[in-house]
């Protein structure tokens, strides 16, 4: 590979737009050569807003022999196919999550990357943000002393300005709420916590897709069984924060701190709160956590280290999520049951 990577974006909405081009055109050791998009008037509409001299194509398969690497965007049933014709290709990948519908096609997009020779790498963005070894650390070191379990809550009411409609056909997007957005909190807790030996899932898919899950979770963290909770929403506005329970306090990560996270103890009889952040007290831009990521990538097809967010270790998100949905009870509703 040259000195500057050669990339191509596949998929041309709005993550793309926002996040993985401007966070591409601010790498000095990458260079963007090629647009891809079904729709060629929005791949052209790119090009002109970010002035980039490149080729658009309407299909992936125009580009293997041209880029080094590639951004696979494209909606969440596409993924897999796209990723895996470019990893067979030696293209290496960026894939946004949640990289496959099922451990099945994950597992297989892993097995080509390792016989190619290739990086893939999965879209995890929320794994760059400091909350994500802060508490790493707030647990190694024990700070909160030994960690007993956590709860989770995550919901906002949609308003994703998605340019499609694919969230809301479980055909394109693979599952609601927990396959979109609560993929990224599960990505993490199993980074957390260890692997999850068994879920239990309750959430309020009527054959579509669900907009509301509960999970209780299993996790097996140092030889030893931790029990969590976890709630999604699409439709409430909820507590929005993790806490993390110990023997001698809580630590606490809010939706909106990407940088710092919140340690509550007793001490000396009262009840007191700590901050806990990088010395440096920078603050990051959402698009610089998308800076760091693509630099991460290129960096590890350079190098030929892991990704930070590796296919093996995205895959697993993928697969907790294939468990959930396949032992799913229905949350019941207020009025079932009520005698007309």
């Amino acid at each position: 590979m040259n000195d500057i990577m050669r990339v191509a974006v596949i998929g041309c909405g709005l993550i793309a737009e926002k996040s993985h081009i401007p966070a591409i055109l601010r790498s000095d050791d990458a260079h963007i050569t090629a647009l891809v998009d079904s729709k060629r008037s929005r791949a052209e509409e790119l090009k002109a807003r970010f002035e980039l001299s490149c080729s658009v194509h309407e299909s992936w398969e125009a580009v293997p022999g041209s880029v080094d690497a590639a951004v696979v965007a494209v909606p969440s049933f596409l993924l897999a196919r796209v990723t895996g014709g470019l990893l067979q290709q030696g293209v290496h990948v960026l894939c946004e999550k949640p990289l496959a519908l099922s451990s099945e096609e994950a597992g297989k997009l892993c097995d080509i990357a390792e016989q190619t020779g290739t990086t893939l790498a999965v879209g995890f963005v929320h794994r760059f943000q400091e909350t994500t070894d802060l508490v790493k650390t707030v647990m190694e070191e024990k700070l909160i002393g030994e960690i007993t379990g956590y709860d989770l809550e995550f919901g906002v009411q949609f308003d994703w300005p998605s340019v499609s409609s694919f969230y809301f056909d479980r055909t394109l997007s693979g599952g609601g709420v927990l396959m979109s957005e609560a993929v990224h909190w599960l990505d993490r807790l199993l980074y957390w916590f260890g692997d999850v030996q068994s879920v239990e899932c309750a959430d309020n898919n009527d054959g579509g897709i669900e907009t509301e899950a509960q999970l209780s979770l299993t996790h097996l963290r140092a030889g030893t069984f931790l029990r969590g909770t976890a709630r999604f929403s699409w439709l409430y506005d909820l507590r929005n924060s993790l806490e993390v329970f110990g023997t001698e306090g809580t630590c606490v990560v809010r939706k909106d701190n990407r940088s710092y996270v919140e340690i509550h103890k007793n001490v000396g009889g009262r009840n007191v709160r700590f901050d806990m952040k990088d010395a440096t007290g920078h603050l990051r831009t959402p698009l610089e956590y998308f800076e760091l990521q693509f630099q991460d990538f290129r960096d590890a097809v350079v190098t030929g280290r892991k990704p930070k967010v590796s296919g093996r270790e995205g895959s697993k998100a993928v697969s907790l999520v294939g468990e959930a949905y396949r032992g799913a009870a229905r949350i019941s509703k207020p009025w079932e049951g009520v005698l007309s």
